[in-house]
């Protein structure tokens, strides 16, 4: 389009001002309205936000047109002159929508739909070869009228499914590289519609599609705002529809092989950085989420000849300390081992389990403050506590999964640069042990477990629960008292859905170690004595189905039932008057199993009479 080249060079040889250009775009000529358009964009687009007078914008709008505008926005036809025209078009609305009146506008949401047009690029259309810096101006002007929009209404997002689509392919055209302007705007989208959005659910899956860009995205943006974005989609994601529609995913690992290593490394920087609290601690819940259950563990290869198998995804199988992190270590002069992954999450759990803890038993101490508690500050350190209690478990079953395949020869231990070694292992369940002792110090201080928020205690307690299903034996001593505690006076505490949450937890978190220490008369002298049958009692009249087939799960958990009143029947050291009512509470619970459970516990009793 010769006009526009006309105005790159009367840009770059007469810098004209603003009001030149305005005169320009009141032309009745096209060319110069062209010419003017081009300049205006210019001048306002290298000039900063506090010398931009809203005026001045609407001035530009005024002079030019929604006439003129909407030719160039939605072109009738394709070509080279229609494709610069578009191009031009979305530039100059980029810096008309610094005008909230503008971007507010009718005229504005008259062109939403055009706007996701050019962003989409689709193959043979109009659109098809707009720029990425035209894909960008066209995300950045949808979503700056549609959280306007919303403000003024007072309520979410409206963000058009097509918009949430376009910036999806723009993450995934760029295979997660980052393309400057493109990356951050269609970040902003992608953000907006999962945290304000109308359509969460439904967006999330569209979003689903973009996640292992993102993931990239995490990785190479060290320190720039695009990389805090892409967490914070992430995070909605993995806390969400993922972990509920897993085949949103599962094909991932074929066709983005690098998704979980990018995303750990990313991980890594931000939790090895200065980056602000609050980042951290979604950092760590997004570690927690891919540490737990479903994304757990990873297929790789040893050697050659091995045939792979799966791996903890916090022993970052594949990892190299991120150059971020290895530059950090350096600028701050360490010359030691830059610690694991693994070893990192341990100790930023460690970290703020002690500092929360320290500041719940001590908020209303008078003399430990010398002034206000600072609201804000204290939520801040209610989050990072609550975090890291629900990374704990995932924490302590890693290392074990870690030892695991180290003596399975699946892995190896080793003291390079962030990897994780032998003595670091070590160092991590002895930092998990330290962890689990410094929570049961404080229920069994009965003033302390009285200051803490029930809700919290219930996280506190699942911690222990993970650590004595990988070792039964520890603090026996201890357990007698607490597990009366919790099973008795502490679920009194508790009202509502609190009260909900934390039998269903104790119900189901308990009976993997009640399975282990039955084997033993302790073990069932224990769980008669704490109240642990009234607990597991009302968990199984929650997970029993009223009709319909039972949940593999749930059929999981009454077979585990059937071991415990196996384990009881088995023991001939038990005294009758525990012995007797322990069997009879049980059956009791067991008269209501699922089919196959009964037909599967009837079988395994008759191979016991045998």
């Amino acid at each position: 389009m010769a006009a526009v080249m006309r105005a790159e060079e009367v840009a770059r040889d007469d810098a004209p001002s603003l009001a030149e250009a305005v005169e320009l775009c009141a032309s009745t000529s096209k060319e110069k309205k062209l010419v003017g358009a081009y300049l205006a964009a210019q001048i306002l687009q290298n000039a900063p936000q506090s010398e931009i007078a809203e005026r001045d914008l609407d001035a530009i709008a005024r002079a030019l047109g929604s006439k003129f505008i909407d030719e160039l926005l939605r072109p009738k036809s394709k070509g080279e002159d229609a494709r610069m025209g578009t191009e031009l078009g979305l530039r100059v609305c980029e810096t008309l929508a610094k005008s909230a009146r503008f971007a507010r506008s009718a005229t504005c949401a008259y062109w939403i739909d055009a706007l996701s047009d050019a962003a989409m690029r689709k193959e043979g259309g109009i659109y098809e070869g707009v720029s990425d810096d035209g894909v960008a101006s066209a995300l950045a002007i949808s979503l700056r009228h549609l959280t306007l929009s919303a403000s003024a209404r007072g309520g979410e997002v409206n963000i058009g499914k097509r918009l949430v689509e376009a910036a999806v392919e723009a993450l995934k055209r760029t295979k997660g590289e980052i393309v400057g302007r493109l990356t951050a705007y269609a970040l902003d989208v992608v953000d907006c519609a999962l945290t304000r959005g109308e359509r969460v659910e439904e967006d999330a899956r569209v979003v689903a599609r973009a996640a292992p860009e993102m993931c990239r995205v995490l990785r190479e943006t060290a320190g720039d705002g695009a990389q805090l974005r892409a967490l914070a989609a992430l995070h909605s994601l993995f806390c969400g529809v993922l972990q509920r529609e897993p085949e949103l995913w599962e094909t991932w690992d074929d066709e983005h092989p690098s998704w979980r290593q990018d995303l750990l490394e990313g991980l890594w920087v931000i939790l090895s950085s200065r980056t602000p609290r609050v980042y951290r601690f979604v950092a760590l819940d997004v570690a927690r989420c891919m540490s737990d259950g479903t994304f757990a563990s990873e297929n790789i290869e040893v050697d050659a000849n091995d045939e792979g198998g799966a791996v903890p995804w916090l022993y970052a199988a594949k990892a190299t300390p991120p150059a971020a992190v290895l530059a950090g270590a350096v600028s701050a002069g360490s010359t030691k081992k830059v610690p694991s992954f693994m070893c990192l999450l341990t100790e930023l759990v460690r970290v703020e389990v002690n500092v929360g803890l320290y500041a719940l038993l001590n908020a209303n101490d008078d003399d430990s403050k010398d002034e206000p508690l600072d609201p804000e500050k204290e939520a801040l350190t209610f989050h990072g506590l609550t975090t890291a209690l629900e990374l704990f478990p995932c924490l302590i079953q890693g290392a074990a999964d870690v030892a695991e395949c180290e003596e399975a020869g699946r892995i190896t231990l080793s003291e390079a640069m962030g990897c994780l070694s032998a003595g670091e292992l070590m160092k991590i369940v002895e930092t998990l042990a330290d962890i689990t002792s410094s929570i049961l110090e404080v229920f069994e201080d009965t003033s302390d477990r009285e200051k803490v928020d029930p809700l919290v205690c219930v996280k506190m307690i699942q911690c222990v629960s993970a650590h004595l299903i990988e070792a039964p034996e520890l603090h026996q001593d201890r357990m007698e008292k607490l597990l009366t505690y919790w099973f008795g006076e502490f679920l009194d505490r508790c009202e509502g859905d609190t009260r909900y949450y934390a039998e269903a937890r104790f119900g189901e978190h308990f009976l993997t170690f009640f399975g282990m220490v039955t084997t033993s008369s302790w073990g069932i002298e224990l769980m008669w004595e704490c109240g642990y049958v009234r607990v597991l009692k009302k968990f199984l009249e929650d997970v029993r189905p009223t009709d319909g087939p039972a949940h593999p799960l749930v059929e999981g958990i009454f077979a585990a039932v059937g071991s415990l009143r196996q384990n009881v029947d088995n023991s001939t050291e038990v005294l009758g008057d525990v012995k007797a009512p322990l069997l009879e509470a049980l059956d009791e619970l067991l008269r209501a199993s699922p089919a196959p459970v009964v037909k599967s516990l009837t079988h395994m009793m008759a191979e016991a009479s045998m």
